[in-house]
């Protein structure tokens, strides 16, 4: 059973916050996963949020997701700075796009997405190898 809290005023960082958290106040383990989609989509590009919303004609002040230009992805159309960088592996696409689902319920638990990661030698940031497993 997922948790679901209605908070009256949402708090947090706007930038990450998911949308239903944003628009209804609702709070559930899936915005912790749209959040958690925001931080891979910054490692990816690497560079901040903030940026990649601006550079993708996004206002870097506002939360509302549906802001900017759209792109085409499997899911359908979605804001451009959602948008993976250029070379981004298949897998650690379709990873960023079910996590920065609009639609909460579409989201994955943390365990499919824990189950979905890149397995080591595959660095978040294409062109770019990880060391993080280096031994």
């Amino acid at each position: 059973m997922l948790a679901l809290h209605h908070i009256a005023r949402p708090q947090g960082t706007p930038a990450y916050a998911a949308p239903e958290l944003l628009s209804r106040g609702r709070l559930t383990r899936a915005s912790d996963v749209w959040s958690f989609g925001v931080l891979l989509l910054e490692l990816m590009h690497g560079e901040g949020i903030v940026a990649i919303r601006q550079r993708a004609g996004a206002g870097a002040d506002s939360p509302d997701s549906s802001m900017g230009a759209e792109v085409s992805v499997a899911g359908g159309p979605r804001p451009a700075w959602m948008a993976p960088p250029p070379g981004c592996p298949p897998r650690l696409c379709a990873l960023l796009d079910s996590c920065l689902a609009v639609d909460d319920a579409a989201r994955p638990a943390f365990t499919t997405v824990s189950a979905r990661r890149q397995p080591c030698g595959h660095g978040l940031v294409p062109g770019r190898r990880s060391t993080a497993c280096a031994t």
